[in-house]
């Protein structure tokens, strides 16, 4: 294939995997650097020259999906009362937080915010805040500090299996500068999400006059007041005392079924060894279910019938706490209309 058409197929898939909450841009990343560094490395002339471009690609996809997160999602999401309430939209710590990022500029504090947060989570709740959206793009540029190590990591990792004719490795220290790269990261994603809930805390405690005079959302204030009501009832009605027996055994039988399951996950070999370059064809025979070994589908078989029974104990809390907020509601209801 092209690289132009392999560079736009990442991208397509680059994009579709940010806009999925739980994924952040460190495998995203990585599979630049994996499939687009080797790739770009037989047409440029070297890996120096790939592992740029694909850094330069991932940079422009993290901006791509930063973009249509903000602007986009958290658009539509900022309609929604749940949502707003969700995120504390009128929580001394979020307001900390729109203080930092509408400072005109670049800034150590707004980095470290735009960097140290998930991906999906920081972009959409600048859009829930209503920010502007260039300059949250263009402090996101130093973005590149964590994109590059991963790209670097994905093509050492191709790199370090590369062999010549005599069937010796090529670049027989790729392993440990890889093994250095993913260090390098996880000190790099660790400081700067501490130093963004540093200047969290910071502005909070500093700058509180300001952050008094930011409008309260009056919709979400509202839902909290009536989300606190609910929160006392459901402790009154799903008090351990009353919870019938059945109940009480369904609750004791999943939290031994989850303890099992976690302990034989730890202890016991429960999968098959399988790397990065690994394929399902050649390392799991073509079945991706070969990954799991007989005591690993007893430790996910744990797991789902444990999941299954907290479900149906969070339906009957549900449904005891929905019948006593209606009695509730029925029987003020009702002396409203005596005293009327």
């Amino acid at each position: 294939m092209d690289l132009p058409l392999v560079t736009a197929m990442l991208c397509g898939v680059g994009f579709l995997m940010f806009l999925i909450p739980i994924i952040p841009g460190i495998p995203i990343y990585l599979l630049l650097g994996i499939v687009l560094g080797p790739k770009a490395e037989k047409i440029m002339g070297g890996y120096h020259w790939s592992i740029a471009y694909s850094t330069l690609v991932g940079l422009l996809l993290k901006l791509a999906a930063s973009a249509f997160q903000q602007g986009v999602i958290g658009g539509l999401c900022s309609k929604f009362v749940s949502v707003r309430q969700a995120v504390g939209i009128n929580s001394p710590a979020m307001k900390s937080i729109r203080i930092i990022l509408i400072e005109p500029g670049f800034s150590m504090s707004k980095t470290a915010l735009l960097l140290g947060g998930p991906d999906w989570p920081t972009s959409v709740i600048c859009g829930i805040l209503g920010l502007d959206l260039f300059p949250i793009l263009v402090a996101t540029i130093p973005a590149l500090i964590i994109i590059f190590p991963n790209v670097l990591t994905g093509a050492l990792l191709v790199m370090a299996d590369l062999k010549d004719d005599d069937n010796l490795l090529l670049y027989s220290w790729a392993s440990t500068v890889s093994a250095l790269c993913t260090a390098c990261t996880v000190i790099l994603c660790f400081c700067t999400a501490i130093t963004a809930l540093y200047y969290i805390e910071y502005i909070a405690s500093t700058r509180k006059d300001e952050i008094k005079a930011i409008s309260v959302d009056e919709e979400v204030a509202a839902l909290e007041k009536n989300e606190a009501h609910n929160a006392e009832v459901y402790l009154k009605v799903t008090s351990w005392d009353i919870v019938p027996i059945y109940l009480k055994g369904i609750l004791i039988l999943a939290m031994i079924f989850m303890s099992i399951s976690c302990y034989i996950l730890n202890v016991i070999p429960c999968f098959k060894i399988y790397t990065i370059t690994s394929t399902i064809e050649e390392d799991l025979s073509g079945d991706i279910l070969n990954l799991l070994k007989p005591m690993g589908w007893v430790a996910c078989g744990l797991f789902l019938v444990s999941s299954l029974l907290v479900m149906i104990f969070v339906f009957w809390e549900k449904r005891v706490t929905n019948n006593a907020l209606n009695e509730e509601a029925t029987h003020i209801g009702t002396e409203d209309e005596i005293t009327a």
